[in-house]
C-alpha cells in the first residue's frame, strides 16, 4: 500500500456540482486509495478546503454541507500542524521556488511517509526527497 497524500484541489473537484471529468477522476481517485486505507490529509487541507467550498461558485456549499464534507474526509489519516512543520516548510520555501502553502503540503506529505502527492498546483513527475508529484488531470489541462 503506497500513502497518498491529498492536495486541496483535489478534493475540491470531488464536492463540485457540475459533473465534471475533474470531478470524476478526483473522486474515482480518492475512493480507490480510500478503499486502501492510503489516504492521508493535513489540518492545513481541511481548512483550506472547508473556506473553498464554501465560498467557491462551483462547488459552493452551505456551512452545514461543508461541515459534514470535511467530517467525511477527516476519517481517514489526518495530520496535524506544528511549529516544527512551519520550519520545515519556510526553509523549504526559501530553498526552493515553491511558495510557502506548497512548501507546507509538501513537508506534511514527507512527515505522513506519503508516496504521492496529488496536486495540480506542482510540476507533475517532480520527485521531491522521494515524494511523486502527480497531477491527476495534466491531460485535461
Amino acid at each position: 500500500m503506497s500513502l497518498a497524500f491529498f492536495d486541496t484541489n483535489i478534493l475540491i473537484y470531488m464536492f463540485e456540482s457540475e459533473g465534471t471529468e475533474k470531478q470524476r477522476r478526483a473522486s474515482a481517485l480518492y475512493e480507490r486509495h480510500l478503499d486502501e486505507d492510503s489516504v492521508v490529509l493535513s489540518v492545513q487541507v481541511l481548512n483550506e478546503f472547508f473556506a473553498a467550498v464554501t465560498r467557491r461558485a462551483a462547488a459552493k456549499m452551505s456551512i452545514s454541507s461543508a461541515v459534514r464534507a470535511v467530517e467525511s474526509l477527516a476519517i481517514g489519516t489526518v495530520h496535524p500542524l506544528d511549529a516544527d512543520l512551519t520550519f520545515k516548510a519556510i526553509k523549504r520555501a526559501e530553498g526552493s521556488r515553491l511558495n510557502f502553502w506548497d512548501a507546507l503540503i509538501v513537508e506534511s506529505s514527507l512527515r505522513a511517509k506519503a508516496e504521492v502527492l496529488y496536486t495540480e498546483d506542482l510540476q507533475h513527475g517532480q520527485v521531491i526527497d522521494g515524494l511523486r508529484i502527480e497531477n491527476p488531470f495534466r491531460e485535461l489541462n
